[in-house]
């Protein structure tokens, strides 16, 4: 039987899936006002086009007295981190229960509390790192090797003050997730689809605050493969391979993604990042004999095996280099038998030379 050849459209639209994912706008509350009154603010667009979506007073009613102090506390100096962590964890189940979705499990990768820690230290809310990283960079650099998807809030200021109540870590995390999923509009409802995405398996969780600043950052992950040989790229060549856990998911494709190479930002650049990334700029897919594309460069797997849940994929480094030296993240895709695509990896290789 002759080999069935993928549709034009077909590939166009899981091209079209992996470029949204990630489009999560960032979620913010600040005080304005000496009665310390939180706005909720869904931002959208850049940082001189804000859209505010909706207004609350006094939510957090259970904020202590103020302070003048301005103490940053890491996770590695209090163990009561962990317990915040599974408070959070807490939250986002209970809300998935509610609409009959599986659980997610707390995942050990550390991007989201780096992230979260780098964010208090300098002050600001972004997708963007201090280094200039996206998310799926930071997630790649501790050692992540799934798919993930990132929301990221912030309550407090965007500047050292004597002025503002201490913060309440649980009240913040009970808040901020809530109006993530109840008072989202102004972003799409972005950041709530992230959390209640069905093919969510884990959750890695930032959890970072001073006297009156915190700062709550949410990695979802699709964990669904046992590597078996984790992505390398070694002697020119690209390989992977490992079991699905899912029965029905079959590999369909690798889409590659550039980025140039991440700078060093400093505290005003971050808070005039968009408050939304996207996956970088498609330039490739690495597909198995047969299929076709429209849309970037055709990229001819070495091999491309799939046994049951098997599989095995090799393609030569250089084919991929299509934007010279920066950063190529790579979107292993899966299709389920209803036609779901699963985004299995957001592995970023950088290309120093060419």
């Amino acid at each position: 039987m002759a080999k069935r050849k993928k549709l034009v459209g077909e590939q166009a639209s899981i091209i079209n899936v992996i470029i949204l994912v990630g489009l999560f706008a960032l979620f913010v509350i600040y005080i304005t006002d000496s009665n310390l009154r939180a706005e909720i603010v869904g931002m959208i667009g850049n940082a001189n086009n804000i859209e505010t979506t909706s207004t609350t007073t006094a939510s957090i009613t259970t904020i202590t007295a103020s302070t003048t102090t301005t103490t940053l506390q890491l996770e590695n100096e209090t163990a009561g981190y962990y317990e915040l962590k599974l408070y959070a964890l807490s939250i986002i189940n209970d809300e998935r229960a509610k609409r009959n979705l599986s659980s997610v499990a707390l995942s050990d990768n550390n991007a989201a509390q780096e992230h979260a820690e780098d964010m208090i230290k300098y002050y600001y809310l972004s997708h963007w790192d201090s280094y200039g990283r996206k998310p799926y960079m930071q997630y790649t650099d501790n050692n992540g090797l799934y798919g993930m998807s990132q929301n990221a809030a912030w309550s407090g200021f965007f500047e050292r003050t004597s002025f503002a109540k201490k913060v309440n870590p649980k009240a913040s995390i009970e808040y901020l997730t809530n109006a993530m999923i109840y008072d989202d509009a102004g972003s799409d409802w972005g950041h709530r689809d992230n959390i209640l995405n069905p093919t969510r398996t884990h959750v890695s969780l930032g959890i970072a605050y001073d006297d009156i600043n915190f700062a709550f950052v949410q990695n979802f992950e699709d964990i669904y493969i046992n590597w078996k040989k984790p992505i390398t790229n070694e002697k020119g060549v690209i390989s992977m391979s490992g079991s699905l856990t899912q029965q029905d998911l079959k590999p369909q494709q690798i889409a590659i993604f550039y980025d140039a190479d991440p700078k060093p930002m400093n505290h005003s650049a971050l808070l005039n990042t968009p408050h939304s990334y996207d996956a970088g700029n498609y330039v490739a897919s690495v597909l198995p004999p047969g299929y076709i594309v429209l849309k970037g460069k055709r990229i001819a797997a070495n091999e491309w095996s799939v046994s049951n849940s098997d599989f095995k994929i090799s393609f030569d480094t250089k084919k991929m280099i299509t934007n010279g030296t920066g950063v190529y993240t790579l979107h292993l895709q899966a299709a389920d038998k209803n036609d779901t695509i699963y985004d299995l990896t957001d592995y970023s290789i950088t290309i120093g030379s060419v």
